[in-house]
């Protein structure tokens, strides 16, 4: 892994593919190469009109394939939190401001699968942007797995956040929506729900899953994926958000909890 570096960053777009999410792109002072599925910790400045006396950081996946043109290659994908220190402090950010980090971190990477299996990628809200580094990279292009999967979890339509992207990369995708009251050709339900209603014979055993997102529903999916089917652990790889603490916000672990706000 590339050791992590301090950069400040020059913000040159700034799009909401959402209502609630923001994607940030920028420019750091001194390029560097990260994995994908790897993030960078922000360093918010203190704000004392916001009751926030000390700098604090935050950790958010990059969206964006090492491998893209230097003009997308840099790119974060935040879901805002009302009073939430961090995404306060991006959506504060205009074309031209800029903000310090720290990068790259994470060990949640895309690992080579081997001959015949699968890969299943499982994320709710802003957790897919680790896999949308994933599947526009060349690592994955490159070491394509027997099938891919993508299963995406949203309240409503309007908060699916890349609708096609994984599809015209050969990612057998599906939405599950569990607040909308007409989902159409999506699944109505969480996406628990949708991998409870898969037939037992379904490849369990020969797929990799790669889970991101809400911490209750990555812990739900572990539990089944091992309760219900017995995958192994092996085989599953995950990185749940959940709220700050005071402790380091940076862990290395095969479980990393990272800041949602």
């Amino acid at each position: 892994m590339p050791n992590a570096r301090q950069i400040t960053c020059d913000v040159t777009q700034i799009i909401w593919p959402t209502p609630t999410v923001m994607q940030i792109r920028f420019r750091p002072s001194k390029p560097f190469t990260f994995k994908p599925g790897q993030f960078l910790s922000i360093l918010v400045p203190p704000d004392k009109s916001k009751n926030h006396k000390k700098a604090v950081k935050r950790a958010y996946s990059f969206s964006s394939a090492p491998n893209a043109p230097e003009a997308e290659r840099y790119e974060l994908c935040v879901k805002y939190v009302k009073g939430g220190i961090g995404t306060e402090f991006l959506k504060s950010l205009k074309v031209g401001d800029t903000f310090k980090a720290m990068a790259p971190y994470g060990d949640f990477e895309y690992l080579l699968p081997k001959s015949g299996r699968s890969v299943c990628f499982i994320s709710t809200g802003t957790g897919i942007a680790p896999f949308k580094s994933i599947v526009l990279s060349k690592e994955f292009a490159e070491h394509f797995p027997k099938s891919a999967y993508c299963l995406f979890g949203a309240p409503t339509k309007e908060e699916i956040i890349y609708p096609g992207l994984f599809e015209s990369k050969g990612v057998k995708t599906v939405y599950a929506l569990d607040l909308e009251k007409s989902a159409g050709h999506f699944f109505k339900g969480r996406v628990t729900d949708f991998l409870k209603a898969l037939p037992r014979h379904w490849h369990w055993h020969s797929t990799d899953f790669y889970l991101c997102g809400n911490p209750m529903m990555v812990d739900d999916v572990v539990q089944f994926l091992k309760g219900a089917h017995g995958v192994d652990d092996s085989a599953i790889h995950r990185e749940s958000f959940a709220a700050p603490t005071k402790k380091a916000e940076v862990t290395k672990s095969k479980i990393l909890y990272k800041s949602a706000a």
